[in-house]
């Protein structure tokens, strides 16, 4: 069984667009759609960022195939997560199990 069959959840992702291809930021625009992933606590604990806002963190799951960036959002009905980290992984063994590992935050 691969590490597929347990991407239960559905979300879609948005990313931020660029203004005529200056290094100014437009608005939020929809990137991915209808994606299959999981996504788990990483620990109970809030965590801090810049000293400012207390965030939970979460591990999010999916096909290493997908265009998920750092600084992403990710979209799960009312629920957004922002990508702080991407990595590929075949921790597991066989390519059946070669998956994307992305870190997310959720402010409170």
């Amino acid at each position: 069984m691969g590490i597929s069959n347990f991407f239960k959840k559905t979300v879609s992702t948005t990313r931020l667009g660029n203004i005529g291809g200056s290094s100014k930021r437009q608005s939020w625009s929809a990137n991915l759609t209808d994606i299959s992933v999981a996504i788990h606590p990483q620990n109970s604990e809030q965590v801090s960022v810049l000293g400012s806002a207390f965030y939970n963190s979460y591990k999010m799951f999916c096909s290493k195939t997908l265009d998920i960036l750092e600084g992403d959002r990710i979209v799960d009905g009312s629920t957004i997560y922002t990508v702080t980290g991407v990595s590929l992984f075949d921790d597991v063994g066989g390519r059946d199990n070669e998956h994307m590992r992305v870190l997310l935050v959720k402010g409170k």
